[in-house]
């Protein structure tokens, strides 16, 4: 085995434990968010995994294309939302307690939160908005602050 193939291998071990921890995190979600596009990452490991099902030769090519096509399968599982840990987008979790600010926006239809300086946002369908007040009053600990557009 040469080192070319190890240092793949390395990123892989990486890449596959964030992965199963996102996953871990995406399936406590109580109330789930609209999801964008979220065949991209999927269909990019898969392409990589099928340039190098042509391009490698030997069980690293074997190994490979099998992480890969894992990778984009578990990708594919991640969702978004509100869970009693905190709020997960795409996998990842943002705690409540490391949160500084929650901003419910009612006519956008969003959930927008701060971690540090910029602001994320996730999206929620309109029907959900008196659940996700419900959700966040009952588990955030901060006082979730209602936004109204003019």
């Amino acid at each position: 085995m040469n080192w070319n193939d190890l240092l793949f291998y390395v990123l892989d071990t990486i890449v596959m434990a964030t992965l199963f921890k996102m996953r871990r995190d995406s399936k406590r979600i109580e109330v789930a968010t609209k999801l964008g596009p979220r065949w991209v990452i999927p269909c990019i490991f898969w392409g990589i995994a099928a340039i190098g099902l042509f391009n490698y030769s030997g069980v690293f090519r074997v190994i490979q294309t099998a992480l890969l096509v894992i990778m984009g399968v578990l990708y594919w599982g991640l969702n978004s939302g509100l869970s009693p840990d905190g709020i997960v987008m795409i996998g990842k979790l943002y705690p409540y307690q490391k949160l500084k600010s929650i901003k419910v926006d009612d006519e956008g239809h969003r959930v927008e939160f701060s971690k540090g300086a910029a602001p994320a946002y996730i999206d929620f369908n309109e029907d959900q908005m008196k659940e996700v007040h419900r959700y966040l009053s009952k588990n955030a600990g901060l006082p979730v602050k209602s936004v109204r557009r003019k």
